[in-house]
C-alpha cells in the first residue's frame, strides 16, 4: 500500500449511532477527520436529532446490511454474486464449517452473517477497502470474516466485553482468522491472550477515547451532594446494589445527598417500584435516557460518579464504561467496582474508590467517604489527568491506524 494512499476501511457494526455506543461513533468520526476513507456497514441506523454534520455523513453514506438476507431481492443478489464469483463463494463456505461454535443458535447466526456478506460483497469490492474492521466479535466479526473470504480483503475486529465474556461462541476460530484484534481494556487483552495463547501477538490493547478530555476548570459544588449513575438499566450495571447503598447512607448521615440514575432499559420500572416501595424517593431520582448533548448538564451538577458494575451469572460485565471516562474528563471522582477494566481508570484513594462488586455495604462506605471528603476537587483533577494521558480519541485512533498499517504491511510482504 503506497505511503500517500489514504487508508480505506469498511467498518461493520450491528447498529450505527446507537446511544449506548457513542464511543464507536466518536472513533468513526475521528477516523474520517484524520484522513481515513471510512464507510460503515450496518444492519440499522439509530434515528436521532442530536447528530453533528459528521455523524449525519456517516449515516448517509452507510452500507445497509440486510436484517433478513433470505428475502427475494437479497437472495437474487446472493445468487448473482455466487455465479459470477464461484471460487470466492466456495471459499466463504469453506470458512463457515470450521468455526467452532458451541451452540446451535450461534451456528445459525453465522449462516445469516454469511448470507448478509454475500448480499453486499459486490458493493464492498467497489469501495476497494484496504481493511474490513468489525466492532464486536459476534455477528459483525463473522460478517467481516465472510466478506474477507469473498473479497480477499483482510479483516480485523475490536472486542469489547459482552463478546469476550458472555457471547463468545467461535471466538478462537475468529481470532485465528483475523489479521489482528484490538480490545479496549488491558483486562480484556489479558483474558483473550490467556484464552487463546497461540494468537497473543495479534491481540492489541487500544483504549477508546474522548474528543475533549480534561479542558474545564475545577468547579465548586455546593448544596445537595449529587451522586450520578449512568447506563442501561440491566443487571450488569449493578444499580440494584446502588439503591441498597443509598438506603444505607441515608440512615447514617445528615449531609443532604441524592443519587441520580440516568438511562433506560428493561429493569427501569422494577427499580422505580422498589424506590417507591422503600420510600427512597428523596434519595434516588430517575431521569430516563438522556441525549448526548444533555449529559454535560448532568456532569456539571454532579459531585461524583458511581459505577457499581457486577459480573452476571452468564459472565457478562462492563469493560471501561464510556460514562466513566466522560465523568472523569469533567473532573468527577469515581466510585467503581474492582472488576474488569475499572481499576485501570479508578485509582483507589487517588481519584475515587474501588469496592467489591455486589456489596452495598462497601459501596455505602465509599459514598460516605466522598460525602465527607475535604478535597473532591483534588480527586477530580487526578481523574482529568488520567483521561488526558490515556484516553484522547485522536491519539488512540491514530494508534489504531498505525496498528492496521503495520499488520497490512505484513500481508503485503507475504504477498
Amino acid at each position: 500500500m503506497p505511503e500517500t494512499t489514504p487508508l480505506r476501511i469498511i467498518v461493520v457494526v450491528n447498529q450505527l449511532l446507537g446511544w449506548s455506543q457513542n464511543f464507536i461513533t466518536r472513533e468513526l468520526v475521528t477516523l474520517a477527520e484524520i484522513g481515513v476513507d471510512v464507510r460503515v456497514a450496518s444492519r440499522s441506523v439509530d434515528e436521532r436529532s442530536d447528530l453533528s454534520p459528521a455523524e449525519d455523513e456517516l449515516a448517509s453514506t452507510s452500507l445497509q446490511l440486510p436484517e433478513n438476507p433470505f428475502l427475494p431481492r437479497e437472495l437474487t443478489s446472493h445468487i448473482v454474486f455466487a455465479l459470477r464469483n464461484a471460487a470466492a463463494y466456495y471459499r466463504a463456505w469453506r470458512h463457515f464449517w470450521p468455526i467452532k461454535h458451541n451452540r446451535f443458535q450461534a451456528r445459525m447466526r453465522s449462516l445469516v452473517c454469511l448470507y448478509r456478506a454475500v448480499t453486499v460483497a459486490a458493493e464492498v469490492q467497489r469501495f476497494k477497502p484496504d481493511l474490513i474492521h468489525a466492532h464486536f466479535l459476534t455477528a459483525p466479526a463473522e460478517t467481516a470474516l465472510y466478506l474477507s473470504a469473498l473479497t480477499g480483503i483482510p479483516w480485523s475486529a475490536t472486542a469489547h466485553a459482552m463478546d469476550i465474556y458472555r457471547d463468545r461462541s467461535g471466538n478462537g476460530s475468529k481470532i485465528a482468522d483475523a489479521l489482528f484484534v484490538t480490545t479496549c481494556t488491558e483486562a480484556n487483552r489479558k483474558f483473550l491472550a490467556e484464552s487463546f495463547p497461540d494468537h497473543t501477538k495479534k491481540i492489541v490493547r487500544i483504549y477508546h477515547g474522548l474528543l475533549k478530555p480534561g479542558t474545564e476548570p475545577p468547579r465548586l459544588r455546593t448544596g445537595t451532594f449529587v451522586f450520578l449513575a449512568v447506563g442501561r438499566m440491566v443487571e450488569k450495571k449493578g444499580f440494584d446494589y446502588l439503591i441498597s447503598a443509598c438506603s444505607i447512607v441515608g440512615k447514617q448521615t445528615d449531609i443532604p445527598f441524592v443519587c441520580r440514575l440516568v438511562g433506560d432499559g428493561p429493569l427501569l420500572e422494577a427499580y422505580r417500584d422498589r424506590v417507591r416501595t422503600e420510600r427512597l424517593e428523596r434519595l434516588v431520582e430517575f431521569y430516563g435516557r438522556a441525549a448526548v448533548t444533555a449529559m454535560d448538564g448532568h456532569y456539571a451538577s454532579a459531585a461524583a460518579l458511581v459505577v457499581p458494575s457486577v459480573v452476571t451469572d452468564d459472565g457478562d460485565r462492563d469493560g471501561i464504561p464510556n460514562v466513566c471516562l466522560e465523568a472523569m474528563s469533567h473532573g468527577l471522582p469515581v466510585i467503581g467496582t474492582n472488576i474488569s477494566g475499572l481499576p485501570e481508570v479508578v485509582r483507589d484513594g487517588e481519584n475515587g474508590f474501588l469496592v467489591p462488586p455486589a456489596d452495598p455495604l462497601a459501596l455505602s462506605r465509599a459514598m460516605l467517604a466522598l460525602l465527607n471528603h475535604d478535597d473532591l476537587a483534588g480527586l477530580g483533577e487526578v481523574s482529568r489527568t488520567i483521561v488526558a494521558d490515556s484516553f484522547d480519541v485522536e491519539r488512540n485512533v491514530r494508534s489504531f491506524v498505525e496498528t492496521a498499517d503495520t499488520y497490512l504491511r505484513t500481508v503485503s510482504c507475504v504477498g
